[in-house]
């Protein structure tokens, strides 16, 4: 009685808002009694639901559910009605269900779809028509296709009770509800999906049936390697319905690969049984995206189609084999010899075969082969023109026209792709023990494009020039860095970097770098811990790869689309510290805090925090921000009649290096004498200005006119001067105005920027190079020659020059209890956050 009470609460209190409100909830084992306006049958407490949202009066149900045992009222639904909406009683009562209509909710028009099917639920008599079905969904589409079906049943073909297995019933009725229900065994029933939206994709029947046999109503007979292909064959036969395929396991007579391809008036096979080792199916004609089941790209293992040969090459394995098949023009399907085939010498054969019906002659099963088809009909056959495939342990003997050194097999296959003339290759892996050709890469060549001989070798690897590939322009950039490998000798600058990815970077920047060495950390041989070695050849590869622990070696990244990027070191590196060079300190409470000072400090480009782990306590949470020249300088400068130098414009958002809007006095013949720190290459004692200025560490400087030096000081008590003709001294401007419209931009007349050549092109004069340098992301400074030049050879030229500004830390060293890092400035914002590198 209390829980009758408690229910009858809930229900008062929906009742105001239920003409309003969707209920969606059942109530399980609760009675809503009385109140009938009809009674129907339901399989299941949604179908009764359903029927009472679909009803143009019922505003709630109770659902008899099949496991009732009182009386035979199972699958009874009560559709029910009051003038207030709400149950007059609601009563506790096992095994039935309650709810409410849905006519309320939004969405109800998704709820007329009853794609459920009952198993186990017969819903006797009401048939219009008995047909054949291979499964239940089958039987569910004959329904739905039928003009006047409104619900089957269906009989499995477990059914034991007669010889009714696979029979369909369609079923009507005027309520369009079965007029009774039942359980039973081996049946299940369900309903039409006309009202289902997009019932036109249920047309399709792509199911095939596993051990069921439509027997008889044979047109043709065929060989298929498989059920798909024995589907598609008949899809694309003209009169074909449906069809019976016999398995490679069939064991009672010799019809293994048989595929009978078979129609009848009605559409239907007239006959459905149990069989085991065959599968049958339907048509796919009536399939939407039928165009897609005309690419027969599936291979077949240890299947083998006998005779038929038109061609007979080597392949590296049957992918290959496959593509040369689809290049081929008469070429319609193919076996390949595994490299496993012992039975004589053939490994690696590919039979190329044609017959004039398409298919197969005949089909076997044959270990250790492979066949296939053609890929001719495949929609996107252009994409299997590239071979991008690499084969372990397979050799291409021969055919050699150029042997190089490459650190692996992609950078194998990139030099065979980039050269002229190379079309597949062979690399000698660095686990080679049978002479020291170890990273000796094959690049080969023959005039059919294939090689002439395949055979098996351990501890090679083969493939194909990447040419034919869609997208070739990616495969030009070598990001990838080579742990425990030495490109020993080449060396042209030999700088500190604290990892590999900023050692890479430098070699990017660097003018001539093309590849580089790093030492890393745990090298133990001598004192070259994080030595990182710059290389050039005239050829762009190494002279020498060779296998050394303990160091990583790489390419340049300057092929690589948007090396921008690489100018962000986010990385900071625990007990690493980066002696010297400090300018500044502060205490910070972590080393995040520490990079976000040097970040927001626009002089700092790196710094060492002191954290808890540093022995002496005294010194922990220190920032120590640090600084080093990264403006693009010249290394060299020169007086050379003839040409012009300066710099891109780029550079001109920063401060004025020509002095029109800063107020300042440079001292002519006057040297502030000791106190250097930096002696740089400059043009012009206002270019030595603005090098001070941007410097943090430089409290004045003097200039030589005949050495073209900018001597950089740092004194802050004391600044000793003297006279001395040909000096040009001065202090910095930082706080005065800046401009971003003046900066540099006329050139230096019969001044020679020398070396960091990055490249050079022919141009008519200096205003043309410079733009060109302004336009060029890599170029920072250029060099121009005139007309006039003495040597004719140099004439017009102008040279394109870039030098490293990734920060470089003048020593890099382990200790133990710091943490150093970079500035995050050319970082983009919201990126990831920075990683630590113990």
């Amino acid at each position: 009685m209390r829980v009758s009470l408690v229910l009858l609460c809930v229900i008062l209190f929906w009742g105001d808002s239920l003409s309003e409100e969707c209920v969606r909830q059942l109530q399980e084992d609760v009675d809503f009694p009385g109140s009938d306006i009809l009674q129907i049958f339901s399989p299941d407490v949604h179908h009764c639901q359903l029927a009472c949202t679909k009803h143009h009066s019922c505003l709630f149900f109770t659902f008899v559910r099949p496991e009732w045992t009182r009386d035979k009222r199972q699958f009874y639904c009560y559709l029910k009605y009051t003038d207030s909406g709400k149950p007059t009683k609601v009563t506790s009562l096992s095994k039935v269900t309650s709810g409410y209509s849905l006519k309320s909710c939004k969405d109800i028009s998704s709820q007329t779809c009853l794609p459920s099917v009952y198993k186990d639920v017969d819903f006797p008599g009401s048939d219009i028509e008995q047909i054949l079905s291979p499964d239940v969904e089958h039987c569910q589409l004959a329904c739905t296709q039928h003009h006047s079906c409104l619900f089957f049943t269906f009989l499995h073909p477990e059914w034991t009770r007669d010889k009714r297995q696979f029979y369909c019933y369609l079923k009507l009725t005027d309520s369009g509800q079965p007029t009774k229900i039942t359980s039973l065994s081996e049946v299940t029933s369900g309903f039409s999906l006309r009202s289902c939206n997009n019932t036109s994709s249920q047309t399709c029947l792509s199911t095939v049936y596993k051990d069921v046999d439509f027997p008889g109503s044979d047109i043709q007979q065929i060989l298929s390697p498989d059920v798909e292909h024995c589907q598609l064959a008949c899809t694309q036969h003209p009169s074909c319905l449906f069809f019976t395929f016999v398995q490679p396991e069939w064991t009672r007579d010799k019809r293994q690969f048989y595929c009978y391809l078979k129609q009848t008036d009605s559409g239907k096979p007239t006959k459905i049984t149990s069989l085991s080792e065959v599968t049958s199916g339907y048509s796919l004609k009536t399939c939407q995206d039928r165009s897609t089941q005309t690419c027969l790209s599936t291979v077949y293992k240890d299947v083998d189609f006998p005779g038929s040969d038109i061609q007979q090459i080597l392949s590296a394995d049957v992918e290959h084999c496959q593509l040369a098949c689809t290049q081929h023009p008469s070429c319609l399907f193919f076996t390949f010899l595994h490299p496993e085939w012992t039975r004589d010498k053939r490994q690696f054969y590919c039979y190329l075969k044609q017959t004039d019906n398409g298919s197969p002659a005949k089909i076997t099963s044959l270990s250790e082969v492979t066949s296939g088809f053609s890929l001719k009909t495949c929609k996107d056959g252009s994409s299997q023109t590239c071979l991008s495939t690499v084969y372990k342990d397979v050799d291409f003997p021969g055919s050699d026209i150029q042997q190089i050194l490459s650190p692996d097999v992609e950078h194998c296959q990139l030099a065979c792709t980039q050269h002229p003339s190379c079309l597949f290759f062979t690399f000698v892996r660095p686990e080679w023990t049978r002479d020291k050709r170890q990273f000796y890469c094959y690049l080969k060549h023959t005039a059919s494009g294939i090689p002439t001989k395949i055979t098996s070798l351990s501890e090679v690897t083969s493939g194909y020039s990447l040419k034919s590939c869609k997208d070739q322009s990616s495969q030009t950039c070598l990001s990838i860095v080579y742990k425990d490998v030495d490109f020993p000798g080449s060396d042209i600058h030999q700088i500190l970097s604290p990892d590999v990815q900023h050692c890479q970077l430098a070699c990017t920047q660097h003018p001539s770098c093309l590849f580089f060495t790093f030492v890393r950390p745990e090298w133990t041989r001598d004192k070259r811990q994080f030595f990182c070695y710059l290389k050039r050849t005239d050829t762009g590869m190494p002279t020498k790869i060779t296998s050394l622990s303990e160091v990583t070696s790489g390419y340049s990244l300057k092929n690589c689309n948007n090396t921008s990027i690489q100018t962000c070191l986010p990385t900071v590196y625990k007990d690493v510290d980066f002696t010297g060079v400090d300018y500044a300190a502060l205490f910070t409470a972590d080393y995040q805090d520490c990079q976000e000072s040097c970040t927001k400090d626009p002089g700092c480009q790196f710094f060492t925090f002191v954290d808890q782990d540093y022995p002496t306590s005294k010194y922990r949470n220190k920032c120590h921000l640090k600084h080093t020249r990264v403006f693009p300088s010249p290394p060299r400068v020169n007086r050379l009649n003839g040409v012009a130098s300066g710099f891109s414009h780029r550079f001109c958002t920063g401060p004025n290096t020509d002095g029109k809007n800063c107020q300042y006095k440079i001292q002519a013949d006057m040297d502030f004498p000791g106190n250097d720190f930096e002696p740089v290459p400059s043009p012009s004692p206002e270019y030595c200005h603005f090098l001070c200025t941007i410097h943090p560490r430089c409290t004045f400087y003097s200039y030589s006119r005949r050495e073209m030096l900018c001597h950089l000081k740092h004194n802050k008590d004391e600044r000793p001067f003297t006279s001395k003709q040909g000096m040009m001294s001065g202090t910095p401007t930082r706080f005065c105005e800046t401009t971003n419209g003046d900066c540099v931009k006329t050139p230096y007349e019969n001044i020679d920027f020398l070396a960091s050549d990055r490249r050079f092109v022919l141009l008519d004069d200096p205003q043309a190079c410079q733009e060109t340098c302004t336009a060029d992301p890599d170029c920072q400074f250029y060099t121009y020659v005139y007309t006039s030049f003495q040597g004719p050879t140099h004439r017009r030229r102008c040279y394109l020059k870039q030098v490293i500004t990734v920060p470089l830390p003048p020593t890099v060293v382990a200790m133990r209890g710091v943490v150093s890092g970079f500035h995050q400035r050319g970082c983009q914002s919201g990126g990831e956050k920075t990683g630590v590198v113990g």
